[in-house]
This record gives structure tokens, sequence and C-alpha cells, in this order.
């Protein structure tokens, strides 16, 4: 059957990397993590997660850090997970889906929608065009001919088909939410000074607070842990009061709370013709006479 590997470049990221590794130890067959020079618990946490830690200096080249766990991949597909990110459940059995054949792919290698979660919310995330869908290229099959290239928003060369996009696949990212707005900006400035300004474009991380489009989603979609993980987190940024908020309508939530609903529907039923048929096995018993050849002695 085919497996897969996670891999992922990090750095301090001991506050988000227990969600992230949380989320996708179900489906991992093996782990890569290349550090770029933490100081605090990231390398330690990776480890306890059974991940095979790699120690490669930061040198302004994000293609370069992504290039050393191409080295070590010997799965048949990988996931390609940022430390400030996780997946839902549903993800997760489409990759368990994967890894047990049940899916026949047609090509080697998937775009997958990415939500940001905003500053001040757990519960919802970005639904503006700039944010959604975000289109990543996370899931590959790895070859001798892969390889990122360029410095900043790194793209992957070496594959040999066209992609397929791959909705829904839940991968939530909570850069906005876990960074302050000095650190966002320093970002843009940061990435713009190693690629180009679209590389650093503001709206990324900058969200326009008076243009804000919101969707919200069910946290029953996440796992246990995950969950957990994400409640240890400082509290949020409150909304600004200047903030126009748009909370858009969400029909697969809906859809999704229906079939709940029918389903508990159905088991009440069930549940309500077994008593039934208890209570008459009952009174048949409480009728039997000695006649019948049964006795209590």
């Amino acid at each position: 059957m085919p497996t897969l590997a996670v891999c992922m470049i990090v750095r301090n990221a001991a506050a988000t990397l227990p969600i992230a590794l949380a989320s996708i130890q179900q489906v991992a067959d093996q782990l890569v993590v290349i550090d770029s020079g933490s100081t605090d618990d990231t390398r330690a946490i990776a480890q306890a997660h059974g991940a095979a830690v790699v120690l490669h200096p930061w040198q302004q080249d994000y293609a370069l850090q992504r290039n050393q766990y191409l080295k070590m991949v010997t799965c048949d597909w990988v996931l390609v997970l940022d430390s400030d990110e996780f997946i839902d459940l549903e993800a997760d059995q489409w990759l368990q889906k994967l890894r047990s054949g049940a899916h026949s792919a047609q090509t080697d290698h998937y775009w997958v929608p990415r939500r940001w979660l905003p500053p001040f919310s757990l519960t919802h995330y970005l639904t503006n065009p700039s944010h959604y869908p975000d289109w990543q290229l996370r899931l590959f099959r790895p070859t001798q001919q892969c390889r990122y290239e360029g410095a900043v928003h790194e793209q992957l060369r070496g594959l040999s088909t066209p992609g397929a996009h791959l909705s829904p696949f839940g991968l939530y990212h909570l850069d906005l939410y876990t960074t302050d707005r000095a650190s966002r900006q320093a970002k843009v400035q940061r990435y713009a000074a190693m690629g180009t300004i679209q590389d650093g474009a503001d709206y990324l991380y900058l969200p326009k607070l008076a243009d804000l489009e919101l969707t919200p989603f069910c946290w029953g979609t996440l796992a246990a842990t995950v969950q957990r993980y994400l409640l240890r987190l400082p509290a949020p940024e409150p909304l600004p009061p200047e903030a126009t908020v748009a909370i858009a309508l969400v029909t697969t939530e809906v859809s999704a709370l229906q079939s709940q609903i029918r389903h508990y529907r159905d088991r009440l039923r069930w549940m309500e013709g077994s008593k039934f048929w208890q209570l008459r096995r009952l009174w048949y018993w409480g009728r039997r006479s000695p006649s019948d050849g049964f006795s209590d002695a």
C-alpha cells in the first residue's frame, strides 16, 4: 500500500508545532523536520512525536531548506505542512484512503485550499478573494527530479503530470492569529527584500479590516487533541471597532448538521422499537402459566 511522508521546515515553532503534529499523527508513515536553528523546544517537540529532525542553518533561502527533506523521503507520497498549519478530520480521512489504496491517483501532485484564521477568532476563516481559496501544492509523489526553486514562496519543479485541485480538504493556517501586526509587517518587508514585491504582498499578512469576510467552521471536524492544543493558544486580538465583518453562509455545515440529525432520529426510532419488543417479551413471559412447562423453582 502507498506510504506517506509528512515534511516540515521549522524555527522557534514551539507554540504551534504540537497542533500541526497532532493533526497528522494518524497518517504519517515518515515524519521529517528540518530545523533552521530553533532556540526554544521545537526540536524536542518534534522528536517526541517521532520525527527525524535535521538541523540545517537558515541561509535566507526557503527552497534550500525544503530540498533538505526531499533528500530524506522514502515514502510514495509527501505531504508538506508548515509549523503553523494543521489539517482537519476530513483531510485525515482522505489521506487514510490514499494510504489504503482506495484512491487511485491520476496525477502526481495535488493542490489543496488553505484557510487563514483571522487574528481575532479560532472558529472562523477568511473568505476574502485574497485569502480563499489559497491553493497550495502540498501533496505530491517525490522523484529524483523533484526540487524546490526560489528563495521565498518557493516552487516545486520536476513534476510530470498536470496537477489536480483537491477539495474539500481542510488545511488551516494560524499565521494571522499567532503573530501580532508588527510581526506581520516585518514579514512583509522581509519577504519583499528576499524576493519580489508580490512575494511581500501586504494584503496576505495585513488584511484590510474594512473588507473582511469570515466563514465559520465546525470544531467537530478537528481531532480532539488538535482542539485541546488550539485552546492553549493565547487569547486572540480584540476585533477593532472600525472593522466591518461579513459572516458568510455555510451550506456544508448545515448539510452536515442535517445528516447528524437524521442519524440520531433514526437511532432514537430504533431504540424505541427495541424497547417496545422488550416490553412485549416481558408481558408475554409474565402471562405464562404452570401448564407451559416452565417453573421459577
